[in-house]
């Protein structure tokens, strides 16, 4: 009977010791990564599990990109990048307080019409981008939602368009932005500085962002983008238009939610201003 207690005892110490090493695997495996790569659970990659980047990861990344050569591009060159300012018809407040400020940066641009939520939106483009419970909620006509949809499908046409057209890279500001305009450094001298300062492999410049993540500089005013939301103004590249196409058609995150998880998982080489080059105007969200 001794003999067979001190077994039970053994053995029970071995199970619990062997659920702290799996609890203790799992723990590292979904948060830390220290013994094992993190993964987690993707929802914008149908929950497959992908490597989710660390702090050392992201430590280990800025000396990298920080020793790449710049960008570098000349005046011509950066000339020719489009700047395309996504507005809505019925906001014409907010195109004119726009209008007035890119005319005084003297920066040629284009205005785009935003998809407006309030109206009928393009079934087959829903049927392509909003699925699962975003679906839901548009065909339940949740004003939110079907805003926030329609902001989605307007970013998500403009990448569309910079593929189609061949552009190397576009220039995309949301209507209610306010450029940061100074006497010393203007915004357009500011922008060109930051296209400069930017590490070669660069696929995404946030101008601004909220909730952003703290990330190292990389370059003169340029951060890695290690996760953030909204969009009020960002330079994206042909491939990473591609990735985000490609990604989008889950259906399963909004716009900004979407470029936040890319690059939270390292999915994109993506860059912050730093400090914000648009910042948030007065005006009234036109979400509801």
């Amino acid at each position: 009977m001794t003999y067979c207690r001190a077994l039970a005892l053994c053995l029970s110490a071995r199970t619990i010791c062997s659920l702290c090493v799996a609890v203790l695997f799992v723990a590292d495996t979904f948060f830390t990564g220290v013994l094992v790569p993190r993964v987690w659970p993707a929802p914008h990659r149908h929950m497959r599990l992908m490597r989710h980047l660390t702090s050392a990861d992201w430590d280990n990344a800025a000396i990298e990109k920080s020793n790449l050569p710049r960008y570098m591009l000349s005046q011509k060159s950066f000339e020719e990048v489009p700047v395309w300012i996504l507005s809505l018809q019925r906001s014409p407040e907010r195109r004119a307080s726009i209008l007035v400020q890119l005319t005084a940066a003297n920066i040629s641009f284009e205005f785009v019409d935003a998809v407006d939520g309030q109206g009928l939106l393009p079934a087959e483009e829903v049927e392509e981008y909003i699925k699962g419970s975003r679906l839901q909620l548009y065909h339940s006509a949740d004003p939110y939602m079907r805003a926030k949809a329609g902001c989605d499908l307007s970013h998500l046409r403009l990448l569309h368009r910079l593929v189609a057209e061949g552009q190397d890279a576009a220039i995309i500001i949301e209507d209610d932005a306010i450029l940061l305009q100074e006497e010393a450094v203007p915004f357009k001298k500011r922008l060109r500085r930051l296209f400069n300062q930017l590490p070669n492999d660069w696929e995404l410049l946030m101008l601004n962002s909220c909730f952003s993540f703290p990330s190292k500089l990389v370059g003169a005013g340029v951060r890695q983008f290690r996760g953030g939301v909204c969009t009020l103004g960002y330079v994206a590249t042909r491939g990473f238009a591609l990735k985000v196409l490609q990604a989008a058609r889950t259906g399963t995150r909004n716009i900004d939610n979407l470029f936040d998880m890319m690059a939270q998982f390292g999915e994109v080489n993506a860059y912050l201003a730093q400090p914000a080059v648009v910042l948030w105007s007065n005006f009234s969200s036109t979400m509801g």
